[in-house]
């Protein structure tokens, strides 16, 4: 992961909604993509709480996936409809897409 990330703007990616833990999952991988020299990482989970729905969430992620030049998938994204969203964007914009490894 480390040559994908290093200097580039990243966007964490995967389940959020059904996820009681999702906050630990996605912190502990924008660490890893900090440690690995990320210029910026862009952590969904850090979105504040109260915006109401699921479409004002979307909205804000899929922006910072236009914005991001790696997209980071974690181990859960095959289980969550915004995250494949949010990789089939990335891959229409020509993004890098990796798959992150605890």
């Amino acid at each position: 992961m480390k040559d994908s990330v290093a200097g580039k703007v990243v966007y964490i990616s995967g389940a959020i909604t059904a996820d009681p833990d999702f906050k630990r999952k996605f912190n502990r991988a924008a660490e890893a993509v900090k440690a690995a020299g990320a210029a910026l990482c862009l952590n969904p989970a850090e979105l504040p709480e109260g915006w109401g729905n699921y479409e004002a969430y979307m909205e804000h992620c899929m922006l910072m996936v236009r914005r991001a030049e790696v997209v980071v998938m974690l181990p859960c994204w095959p289980y969550s409809p915004g995250a494949k969203a949010e990789r089939a964007y990335a891959e229409s914009l020509k993004r890098i897409v990796v798959d992150f490894k605890e």
